[in-house]
């Protein structure tokens, strides 16, 4: 018995484009999904250079700087066998202008650790408190007790008398001893300066504001991130 074929039926161009619309949206999306992914790398291997970047462009001396919240820099520093976040003001390179006359003038404490009782900070009474507040604390924070660095008892006092109830010493330079050591802030319209007198440092500011910059200096002497 012979068999009747069937007669080839015409596919329509309109049947042809729906067969090839799946396969042109499979590979839309997928281009889609692969750009997306080229797009999210780029911006994640950007965005960790950019950061590394930042790490290496704050680092000073090889202390790491990060900006915290208030525009506060801070380092990390090892005291002891613990490891302390320590806040500043400013950064290093910010400091750079500051004139330090004695190299040495760290060595008054780092190197007569042993020998040295009592820090005494002396600043004038009429200075203002950003000063005295401020500026004092920046050195008494690496000097004291409250990151076990030097670990060396500090206090505050007048560098002349004046008419209050506070019970401050009245103390400078010409006070101070190699068991007593006097870090006195004097204003001069001058200059900025570090100077080292014996037993006694002088941070010289020529405003309140830089008070603390010469702080700051000082500080990072103490911490030999600056020299």
């Amino acid at each position: 018995m012979a068999m009747r074929s069937q007669p080839m039926r015409n596919v329509t161009p309109r049947e042809e484009r729906k067969d090839e619309e799946p396969k042109t949206s499979y590979w839309k999306a997928f281009v889609a999904i692969a750009l997306l992914s080229v797009l999210l790398i780029g911006a994640g291997a950007y965005q960790s250079w950019k950061n590394q970047h930042t790490i290496e462009e704050n680092r000073y001396n090889g202390f790491d700087f990060a900006l915290a919240d208030g525009d506060i820099w801070v380092t990390r520093i090892q005291g002891g066998a613990q490891l302390y976040d320590i806040p500043f003001y400013h950064h290093p390179r910010e400091l750079t202008d500051i004139i330090v006359r004695d190299h040495d003038a760290a060595d008054v404490l780092i190197l007569a650790n042993r020998t040295v009782k009592q820090v005494y900070i002396s600043v004038d009474p009429d200075a203002g408190a950003q000063v005295a507040a401020i500026g004092g604390v920046e050195i008494a924070k690496i000097t004291g007790e409250r990151y076990q660095l030097l670990k060396v008892p500090t206090t505050g006092a007048l560098s002349r008398k004046a008419n209050t109830t506070a019970d401050y010493p009245v103390l400078t330079c010409a006070n101070a001893t190699a068991q007593n050591v006097i870090i006195q802030f004097a204003q001069d319209p001058e200059a900025n300066a570090i100077v080292r007198d014996g037993n006694c440092v002088i941070l010289f500011y020529k405003t309140p504001e830089d008070a603390v910059r010469v702080a700051d200096r000082y500080a990072f002497m103490l911490l030999r991130i600056m020299p």
